[in-house]
């Protein structure tokens, strides 16, 4: 099969959320790279995800993407919009990206990624849809 070809197959080939293969890559890589700059560790960028086994983490983040679950894209669409909230509210990036795991009086002292860390899925999205009121 040509390159081409290849690439036609797979971007018919629809993830269960409605996202393609070649959208899945590219979230997946922005997570990631949204993950160093919030100096997460990989356990903590595995909770992110829903907590795959770590080796499947680390073909994750070298891009050996097999089958993404619907949850993980769910994950990453919320991971992206709060990354994009932070940087809307905070001008200096730094700030932004400290956010997350800096204690807030909001979030009863906690910070962000101790209250998402306790309840992944439920909590991710829960932060993003303050950050979103947060924009107005």
């Amino acid at each position: 099969m040509d390159r081409q070809s290849k690439r036609d197959n797979e971007e018919a080939h629809v993830l269960p959320a409605g996202i393609t293969p070649e959208e899945a890559r590219a979230m997946m890589s922005a997570a990631f790279n949204i993950f160093n700059r919030w100096q997460l560790s990989d356990d903590e960028a595995c909770m992110l995800l829903g907590g795959p086994a770590l080796c499947t983490s680390h073909d994750w983040k070298e891009m050996k993407l097999k089958d993404i679950p619907e949850e993980t894209i769910w994950r990453l669409g919320d991971i992206l919009g709060i990354y994009k909230a932070l940087r809307c509210l905070f001008t200096d990036r730094t700030r932004g990206y400290d956010w997350v795991k800096r204690p807030s009086a909001r979030l009863a002292g906690k910070s962000a990624l101790k209250v998402v860390l306790k309840e992944p899925r439920e909590n991710l999205t829960s932060i993003r849809i303050y950050l979103d009121a947060q924009l107005g």
